[in-house]
């Protein structure tokens, strides 16, 4: 774009150049005329003097009547004695007679009621017949029908012989209670998960009783312990500030530990080993809540 912008200023410059050039003398780009070998003379074509301007006090003066024309004249009224002769005003339309309106019938008032001289005697009040009842249809009798012979009479069988005295059925006798082994045959050790053993497990009933069992502690074997918290958020946060110890580390082996429900509430159970390691990590902890049996 550059190079074409050049191209065409160089273009617009040499226009200018070569009309200048011709206006004056004959044109330069095409040469002066040889004037020697045509037969009619050059010169130069003449031009018009350039105008002067004169000063100030040269200029002719126009008189001021004839620089505006004069303003134009009012119109003078004429006076009412030259004016046209007014004409006579047209009569008015005639009037068409007022035709009175219709007269009016005077309204008769409507005649008296008769006189009567005894009030008429009162109209006896006729009671409506009783509604007619139809007679119920009776019901017709059974046709008659012979009655059958008797058939011969039969030796009445033997009376059966009275069946020896059953004993009478035991009374079902109360359910023992169970015993359950908390976590099964993973027992009481860390990494179980004991909340969902005990809502896989459940019902439980009161007087069941749990079972703890735990290794005492030895060099593979941590120690553990039982605890029954107070409520859920001291289960949820792992608090044994107010929790009750049920077994120490020792009172798992063997046997284990049991522990019997004695009533309808919820219990809390957690192991407080480890500074609440056991229950906050380990999973050492769960809920349940016995039922009366049906």
């Amino acid at each position: 774009m550059a190079f074409i912008s050049s191209k065409l200023i160089i273009l617009f410059i040499w226009a200018c150049i070569s009309t200048l050039c011709s206006a004056n003398n004959g044109g330069w780009f095409w040469g002066r005329p040889n004037c020697t070998v045509s037969s009619i003379p050059c010169h130069k074509p003449s031009l018009p003097p350039p105008l002067r301007r004169l000063p100030p006090s040269r200029y002719p003066r126009t008189p001021p009547s004839r620089r505006f024309p004069p303003p134009p004249s009012r119109r003078l009224r004429t006076p009412p004695s030259q004016r046209c002769p007014l004409l006579p005003p047209p009569p008015p339309p005639p009037r068409h007679p007022r035709t009175p309106p219709p007269s009016r019938r005077p309204r008769t008032p409507p005649p008296p009621p008769p006189m009567l001289s005894s009030p008429p005697p009162p109209s006896p009040i006729v009671s409506p017949p009783p509604p007619q009842r139809r007679p119920r249809p009776r019901p017709r009798p059974p046709p008659f029908q012979p009655i059958p012979p008797s058939p011969p009479s039969l030796p009445s069988p033997s009376p059966p012989s009275p069946s020896p005295s059953l004993p009478p059925s035991p009374q079902p006798t109360p359910q023992s209670p169970r015993k359950i082994i908390v976590g099964g045959s993973n027992q009481w050790q860390l990494g179980f998960d004991y909340t969902d053993w005990a809502l896989k497990n459940g019902p439980f009933y009161v007087n069941d009783i749990l079972v703890f069992k735990y290794d005492p502690p030895n060099r593979s074997t941590p120690p553990h312990n039982v605890y029954l918290l107070p409520n859920m958020r001291s289960l949820a946060n792992c608090d044994f500030g107010k929790a009750k110890v049920l077994a120490n580390i020792t009172q798992g082996s063997g046997d284990g530990f049991e522990f019997v429900l004695k009533d309808q509430n919820p219990y809390y159970f957690a192991c407080g080993e480890g500074n609440g390691f056991h229950c906050k990590l380990g999973s050492m902890k769960f809920t349940l809540t016995p039922i009366l049996k049906a």
